[in-house]
Order: structure tokens, then sequence, then C-alpha cells
């Protein structure tokens, strides 16, 4: 016969073995929970940077910005869940599958927002030679607008359409005039010296680019 005593003790034994089994799997998935939140805070951060510092171009918008950072967040996760998990394994071989990969997945998105800083900040210099360039040329516009441009130009310098032929070189700007259909445009040679500007005819920017310009 079984003594009551004992196998009581035995059950309070049992409690306490699994009740520390429960709270080691609980620890090791708090561990384990960095991947989301990771994932939304680099996302968020990722897709601001992008559009405050594009990694090409002069200006990327804030949705495209938030959606390419969220995709290169995702496929970093999808990797380093079946690879980077391994490899940790590796180094870690206590650490149980499921919190390897949350710790890999963590990591890759890390790695991802600092890459997408790195090449935000690269380009950045390119965008501000553009920036400086622009300026340049919309100051030659003004100046050959006030010496020769129409009045109706004239007085009306502030709504000029600049667009860029060559980056830093060559750019083309037409000023409104009062008809929608007959701007006064130029072009603007940066990469002359002294700089240029030549009349270009009367054919708005956008339709000027549509033909090929």
């Amino acid at each position: 016969m079984t003594d009551p005593q004992l196998f009581r003790r035995d059950t309070h034994a049992g409690e306490r073995t699994l009740g520390r089994v429960r709270l080691t799997r609980l620890r090791w998935r708090l561990r384990g929970a960095w991947l989301w939140p990771a994932f939304a805070v680099g996302a968020l951060a990722g897709g601001l940077w992008l559009h405050a510092f594009p990694l090409t171009g002069l200006h990327t918008g804030l949705v495209p910005a938030l959606l390419l950072a969220g995709f290169l967040d995702l496929a970093a996760v999808a990797l380093a869940a079946s690879i980077g998990a391994v490899l940790l394994r590796r180094v870690r071989p206590d650490l149980p599958r499921v919190v390897a990969a949350d710790a890999a997945g963590a990591l890759a998105v890390g790695a991802v927002t600092l890459a997408l800083v790195a090449g935000g900040l690269l380009n950045h210099a390119a965008v501000a030679r553009e920036a400086r360039a622009t300026t340049r040329a919309l100051a030659f516009v003004r100046l050959a607008v006030v010496r020769s441009g129409p009045p109706a130009a004239r007085r009306n310098l502030a709504g000029a359409d600049t667009i860029r032929v060559d980056a830093g070189k060559v750019y083309r700007s037409c000023v409104p005039t009062g008809d929608p259909s007959r701007p006064y445009c130029v072009i603007v040679h940066l990469d002359a010296s002294p700089p240029r500007v030549l009349r270009d005819g009367h054919e708005p920017n956008s339709s000027w680019m549509a033909r090929g310009g």
C-alpha cells in the first residue's frame, strides 16, 4: 500500500519542479521577446531616417521610406531566423531555439538600421552639393531675368520652376509670365566658366521633360 504522506511529498516535489520549469521557460521567453518591439522601432526609425536622409536621389517620401525600411527589416528577420539562429546557438548552445531566433532577428534589425544610417549619411553629401548647385543656378536665373526678361517674368520670379538637366552642371528654369503655356525659360550652364544663361523658348518644364528633354 502506498504511504499517503510519501505520495503527498512526491506530488509537492513534482509541482515544485514543474513550477521551476515553467518559471525558467517564462524567463527565456521574456529574454527572447525583443524581436518584434525591435522590428517596430527599427522600421519606424529607419523610415523616418530615409525620409530625412535618402539612400539615393534628393528625396524619399515618408510612406515609401517607411515601406522600404519595413521590408528590409522583415527580410533581415526572415534570414536571421533561419541562419542567424543556428550560428548563435553554436556560440550559445544553452539558448533555446526560439530565443536564439528572436535574438538573431533583433540583431539583424539593428544591423539594417545601422546600414540605413550609414547609407543616408553617405548620400547626404551628394544631396548637399545638389542643393548648393540649385541655389547657385537660381541666382543666375534671377540675374538674367532681371536684366533681360519680360516685365511679367520679372514680377513672377518667385514662381520659377527649376529642374536638373545634368546634376550639378546644367539646369532649366521657367518663370511664369501670366500665360501658363508660354513661360519664360532659360538654361543655366554651371559647367561653363563663367556660367552661362541661355534662352530656351517658352515650353514648360513638364512638356520639355515629357518629350525627353
